[in-house]
């Protein structure tokens, strides 16, 4: 007798958690199917950190500047090269804030082989900057 009571036991807790692997199933099948994502936000729009490397040049045009507040709330400017690359500048050295105050959307922006100075150019005026990254310096 007692038996028969763990068998019935048992075949009761199998089918309540068949029951739920299948409801479980369920709701996971719905959720994939309605396209429901987690996305969790990068630094810089989901771009490319531009790293300002001495030996290469670029250029392109600021598309964007805002604070990101993903990243430390840093000052952060976009950019898109002359190949449709996106990247996005984070702070950079001692002449970073007056490089952030001073560009607008639209201004071109270019650097030379060869160092760290990046030129801004508006109204055909090019107003050079140091952005020289913190590794860099020492």
């Amino acid at each position: 007798m007692r038996a028969k009571s763990m068998v019935r036991k048992y075949i009761k807790l199998s089918l309540i958690g068949i029951i739920i692997a299948v409801i479980v199933f369920i709701i996971l099948n719905v959720i994939k199917q309605s396209g429901f994502k987690i996305e969790i936000p990068k630094p810089g729009n989901g771009k490319v950190h531009l790293d300002i490397n001495f030996q290469k040049n670029f250029k392109g045009i600021i598309t964007e500047k805002y604070i990101d507040r993903y990243n430390h709330a840093y000052e952060t400017v976009d950019i898109r090269l002359v190949d449709s690359s996106e990247y996005y500048i984070p702070p950079y050295g001692d002449q970073y804030e007056p490089f952030y105050n001073y560009v607008q959307v639209g201004d071109s922006i270019f650097k030379k082989d060869w160092g760290f100075k990046v030129y801004i150019k508006r109204d055909s005026v090019e107003i050079p900057f140091i952005l020289r990254s913190d590794y860099n310096e020492h």
